[in-house]
């Protein structure tokens, strides 16, 4: 999970959590984990990490580009705008946000809510190097499905299954829809 998630911004702190949701799952026999566990999925994500960053070097430098894009084009307060290979055109704008907190009654009993508003006029520079990667990397994948169900639909296929960029129809369609 922690090579698939990478592209879409994720993190040595996510990979650790891929790593240690799957020694809970599947590692609860090896002894080492009885009293070492932390520290055996620790060393093992960052090993994972690092061979992650060695192998998809090319996934690696663009998300370090369009997040030094985001910086750039956040620090003067502009969103950061991109055309999808599909004619869309993406425009992502995280804003600074303050909370408000707000006091009901419902009967005699006092609720308090909390209200994230966004601040219109500044851009969370954060947020905005944060997002870009897995949001350029939707904006393809969308592009491609897209694309899929355009030219699927093009030679007769109108009954599809599709889950985020993996497509399916028919049994009937299939050879259609893979050329």
């Amino acid at each position: 999970r922690a090579v698939m998630v990478m592209p879409y911004g994720g993190t040595l702190t996510g990979a650790r959590a891929f790593v240690d949701g799957f020694v809970q799952e599947y590692g609860a026999s090896v002894a080492i984990f009885k009293d070492k566990r932390r520290k055996a999925v620790v060393y093992f994500a960052n090993l994972k990490w690092a061979a992650i960053g060695d192998t998809v070097i090319a996934a690696k430098d663009a998300m370090k580009w369009l997040r030094n894009v985001a910086n750039k084009v956040s620090k003067r307060e502009l969103p950061v705008c991109w055309t999808a290979p599909s004619g869309f055109i993406v425009q992502q704008q995280y804003h600074d946000s303050e909370a408000r907190r707000i006091k009901t009654k419902l009967g005699e009993k006092c609720y308090y809510l909390t209200i994230q508003e966004d601040k219109q006029d500044t851009i969370n520079s954060r947020k905005q190097a944060n997002g870009v990667s897995p949001n350029f990397v939707h904006s393809l994948d969308a592009s491609a499905m897209t694309a899929a169900i355009n030219n699927s639909t093009a030679v007769g296929i109108n009954q599809f299954a599709m889950v985020h960029d993996s497509f399916a129809t028919v049994a009937a369609d299939t050879s259609k829809l893979a050329h």
